[in-house]
């Protein structure tokens, strides 16, 4: 009857955009399988890639990337051999890369806690919170630095919290060699311990003059020397800021 082939049709479409590998960068749906993997939900997008949470036949959930509008999946590849390559906990865990027509997947550990920007819309963070992220981010930069590695993209949007209250540095979607010790990487890492000092991110165009009157001065003083605009003018590497900042936690 036309009832009974009109409902085939309806089911063979609906299995078709269910088991489809849906690989063109558009948002996946919900039930979507792609590898072993079942789209739960998105989480995320950006210029390069999508991010949704899916579950692994073993019931376990992690954070999918897919790349966007047609991508290769090239920034995927190259987080994988990133990652796959070093252990620290403030980086996080990878589970595998695989591909589909040509189009990289990353599959990664699932960190729910929210960004450090969401954090900051709660307000400035204590002189004691601010040591405490402080101390997290530059010891994962010291590795990376030491690795040859720089992240070029450290913001607040990129720092994830999971939900033991550690942190964990994401995309390195724009990583690269680094520049003598990681420079750029250091200027960033300031511009964000201001932003979380403040509650505002510093200016572009100069370097601002004091963080909070709630601060010591040798912390402010330390979040600025790594604000200068000048790179000399700069800690030399994560390891100097972090033994600057320990030394006012003494």
């Amino acid at each position: 009857s036309q009832s009974w082939l009109r409902g085939r049709t309806i089911l063979s479409a609906a299995l078709s955009r269910m088991f489809a590998p849906a690989d063109d960068g558009h948002v996946l749906a919900a039930g979507t399988m792609l590898h072993s993997y079942t789209v739960r939900k998105a989480i995320g997008s950006g210029a390069q890639s999508n991010v949704y949470e899916a579950v692994s036949p073993d019931g376990r959930r992690w954070a999918l990337k897919q790349p966007s509008w047609g991508g290769k999946g090239d920034n995927l590849r190259k987080e994988f051999a990133i990652l796959s390559k070093l252990e620290h906990p403030n980086l996080p865990r990878i589970q595998e890369l695989f591909e589909i027509d040509g189009r990289a997947h990353l599959v990664e550990e699932l960190v729910e806690g929210g960004t450090l920007r969401q954090l900051m819309g709660q307000g400035p963070l204590t002189p004691e919170k601010t040591l405490i992220v402080a101390r997290q981010l530059l010891d994962v930069l010291d590795t990376l630095h030491r690795s040859g590695i720089a992240h070029r993209d450290i913001n607040l949007d990129n720092v994830l919290l999971r939900k033991d209250g550690s942190l964990c540095l994401a995309d390195f979607s724009l990583a690269g060699a680094a520049d003598p010790a990681g420079d750029r990487d250091i200027y960033k890492m300031g511009r964000l311990l201001y932003s979380l000092a403040t509650g505002r991110e510093p200016s572009l165009w100069k370097t601002p003059r004091m963080v909070d009157p709630r601060f010591p001065q040798a912390l402010s003083g330390a979040i600025m020397k790594a604000l200068n605009l000048g790179p000399k003018d700069r800690f030399p590497d994560a390891a100097s800021l972090l033994e600057a900042l320990e030394e006012q936690r003494a």
